[in-house]
C-alpha cells in the first residue's frame, strides 16, 4: 500500500487490537467531514515499517497520513478534531479539552499507557514493530 498520496488522501493508521483506538476510530468514522481511510496497522504491517524508517514510531500513537504530511500521536488528535463534526454530548467535553492549550500534551501520554496495559491484559502484544 502506498501511503504516499494526493493533497485530498486522508488516512489515520490505528492499531486494530487496542479497545482505544478501535472506539476513537469509530468515533472519527461517523462523525468525519471528509473521508477519511482507516487502516488498522496491525493488518498492515508494510505501513508500519515504512513510517518507521521515515521516523515515526506508532508505538508512540496512531499517525494521520494527510497528502505528504505525517501527523503522530496527539499532533494526528489535534488535526483529527478539525477534520470532524460534533453530533453529540459526548463531543462537547472532547472537543472543549482538545482546544484547551496543553490538554492534550498531558491526555496523550495517558491514553498511550492505557494502550499498553489493555494490550497486555488482553495477552497482544504492545509492540507494533515485533508482532511476527
Amino acid at each position: 500500500m502506498d501511503i504516499g498520496g494526493t493533497q485530498e488522501d486522508i488516512t489515520l493508521i490505528y492499531d486494530g487490537e487496542c479497545p482505544i483506538c478501535c472506539r476513537y476510530s469509530a468515533y472519527v468514522r461517523l462523525r468525519q467531514r471528509m473521508e477519511i481511510a482507516l487502516v488498522d496497522a496491525r493488518q498492515t504491517p508494510e505501513i508500519v515499517a515504512d513510517l518507521k524508517s521515515r521516523g515515526y514510531d506508532l508505538n508512540q500513537g496512531m499517525a494521520l497520513l494527510w497528502g505528504p504530511r505525517v501527523y503522530l500521536g496527539k499532533k494526528a488528535l489535534v488535526v483529527l478534531d478539525s477534520l470532524t463534526y460534533a453530533r453529540g454530548i459526548f463531543d462537547v467535553p472532547v472537543r472543549f479539552v482538545i482546544r484547551i492549550p496543553g490538554a492534550v500534551s498531558l491526555l496523550y501520554p495517558v491514553c498511550k499507557l492505557l494502550r499498553l496495559v489493555l494490550l497486555r491484559l488482553l495477552g497482544k502484544n504492545p509492540d507494533l514493530h515485533r508482532l511476527n
